[in-house]
């Protein structure tokens, strides 16, 4: 049945509209465009369904207007010539490396899918990472041996007796307040809910208490060690029994047990396999006015065909002698505690250039600041021993403690 003119017209209806030439391409435009221009391909049944439908007439402008936006879109998304895409594969082809990885990026792109990602880089363009520098390893220490359970409550009860004077509390007060604290009960607990046990401390005196009972057991259980290795090593009498009482740090405990430590032998264990120890002896207890040749000729044996005795071999007895008097001095207990002292309160710091820097410096090369830098041992500030640690690590600089001259 006929439309009538009120209804409007349907789409099915219409005769299909003939196609419109295609325009001619200018003169100008490359033999690139007008290749695939020639060979583009036809568009699926759809796609033209749609084309006519949008080309045919209609009653409005509205409607013209419609549909040629619509024929627009629809030749943009007609899809590219099999030249095109040859070409661009080509193009593709030549800027990538020429890799394996690149090809697989490129055949990927021409069917269509998006590439997963950036190609990886060959294995000659990566950097390698530099090895780090092996750390030093630290001084091998002797292990300290468990005590038994007999030291550890011998070490125990004296730390508690050294606490009950240093506090001047009660005993019985002290041992309970150790024992709270021993089992893991928290300080603001005792503080709050067990002060009639604790005698009535406050946080800060419990926390006092605890890190003066921690100092004391620590000592107290070194002097143990100490005293139960001088007694495997016979050194142990009534003389270094009150001595060892006496001390009331450990450098001062190991200078009493140095002399009975198992040492490497030394170059004075060798001095001494070689004979020198009299010459050692005869040094120590000989005048200001005995001359050292003297005494030494008596440990020199001539060889074959010598009549006198070569001043070389006279500086390598005494020298052999130096070394035994030097581990000796170094092992007496009252010797080291007075230089300690010396060197703690008069020793003075003087910071000098290595060897091979002082070269470096003559001919106009960089110098540490540090350099001529003296100060006395008591009064240098943190932040320069800080600044020396690491010029010492990067060993540009020499840093040397040494007493005053006059003492």
């Amino acid at each position: 049945m006929d439309a009538t003119p009120d209804e409007p017209r349907k789409d099915d209806d219409l005769p299909p509209r003939p196609a419109e030439p295609t325009p001619e391409p200018a003169a100008s435009e490359s033999a690139h465009d007008t290749a695939s221009t020639a060979e583009a391909s036809p568009a699926t049944p759809a796609e033209a369904a749609d084309a006519s439908v949008s080309d045919a007439p209609s009653a409005g402008a509205d409607d013209a207007q419609a549909s040629a936006e619509h024929a627009s879109s629809a030749s943009s998304e007609a899809p590219a010539t099999e030249s095109e895409a040859t070409e661009s594969d080509a193009t593709r082809a030549e800027a990538g490396d020429g890799g394996a990885e690149g090809s697989e990026t490129v055949d990927a792109s021409a069917d269509g899918a998006a590439p997963a990602g950036k190609p990886k880089a060959s294995k000659k363009s990566r950097k390698r990472k530099p090895k780090p520098k092996p750390k030093r390893r630290p001084p091998p220490k002797a292990p300290e041996r468990p005590l038994t359970p007999e030291l550890e409550a011998k070490a125990a009860e004296a730390a508690i007796q050294r606490l009950v004077t240093a506090f001047k509390a009660k005993e019985d007060t002290v041992r309970r307040t150790i024992d709270l604290l021993v089992s893991g009960t928290s300080i603001p607990f005792l503080a709050r809910f067990r002060r009639s046990l604790t005698g009535g401390l406050d946080e800060n005196r419990l926390r006092e208490v605890l890190v003066t009972w921690q100092e004391f057991l620590e000592e107290e259980q070194h002097r143990v060690r100490i005293e139960a290795l001088l007694i495997k090593r016979g050194g142990h009498d009534e003389a270094t029994a009150a001595r060892l009482a006496k001390a009331s740090s450990v450098p001062a405990m190991d200078d009493l047990a140095a002399p009975y430590l198992p040492v490497m032998a030394s170059r004075a264990t060798v001095a001494r396999g070689q004979g020198l120890q009299g010459l050692a002896d005869a040094i120590r207890t000989a005048s200001g006015e005995t001359l050292l040749s003297e005494l030494a000729k008596p440990f020199v044996k001539l060889e074959e065909g010598q009549t006198e005795i070569p001043p070389t071999a006279l500086d390598a007895a005494l020298g052999g002698a130096r070394d035994i008097l030097a581990e000796d001095m170094g092992l007496d207990a009252g010797l080291r505690v007075k230089l300690r002292e010396l060197f703690k309160n008069s020793g003075v710091v003087t910071v000098t250039a290595r060897n091979e820097k002082r070269g470096e410096a003559k001919q106009g090369g960089p110098t540490n600041p540090l350099v001529g830098y003296t100060v006395k041992a008591s009064k240098i500030p943190p932040i320069k021993v800080l600044a020396l640690r690491r010029a010492e690590k990067q060993r540009s600089v020499v840093a040397s403690i040494e007493p005053p001259e006059a003492k």
